[in-house]
Parts: structure tokens; C-alpha cells; sequence
């Protein structure tokens, strides 16, 4: 696995944070119970121009949230946080 200068993952990532863009914010809560249990919380938040959403015909946008726990019963944490990274990151081929 080749791992990338910090560099180079911010070319070939999209920026995040652009207002005029869109946003996606993790949330990671940490929950402990009576019996001392630590229970890791984690939200997926999207925040999106209302003429993405209008364009997102099938509502990848809508269901993030939801599709994002799915994968965290599925993966787990690393894993599912892994996943949200590549998918957002783009490659080019050598």
C-alpha cells in the first residue's frame, strides 16, 4: 500500500469545507453506560446546495447519513471511515 504525502492527498482529494460546495461533517460521540461501557458514536452530516440535491436523482445525498451507519455495523469505525476517504479521493493512474 503506498502511502501519500500529505501533499498529495490534498491535490487529489476535493476540498471539504467550501460553503458554495458542499460539506460533510463526521460527528464521533463517545457514550459510556452504567456498566462503564464505552460506546463510540459516529453521524455522517451532509450539507449540500439545494440545486445538488435537486440534481441528485438518485438520493445518494439523502441516504449518506444512513448508508454511513450501515457501514459502521458492517466494516467498523476504521474501516468505514477508510471507505468514506477513498471514495472521495481520486487517483490518477501512473
Amino acid at each position: 500500500m503506498k502511502v501519500k504525502s500529505e501533499s498529495e492527498a490534498a491535490q487529489s482529494c476535493p476540498t471539504l469545507s467550501d460553503p458554495m460546495e458542499f460539506e460533510l461533517v463526521i460527528v464521533w460521540r463517545i457514550e459510556i453506560d452504567e456498566q462503564g461501557k464505552v460506546l463510540p458514536k459516529l453521524d455522517l452530516l451532509t450539507k449540500v446546495p439545494l440545486r445538488a440535491l435537486e440534481l441528485d436523482k438518485n438520493r445518494v445525498i439523502e441516504t449518506a447519513p444512513l448508508s454511513f451507519r450501515t457501514l459502521l455495523g458492517v466494516l467498523g469505525i476504521e474501516a468505514t471511515l477508510e471507505s468514506l476517504i477513498k471514495s472521495l479521493c481520486t487517483e490518477e493512474s501512473s
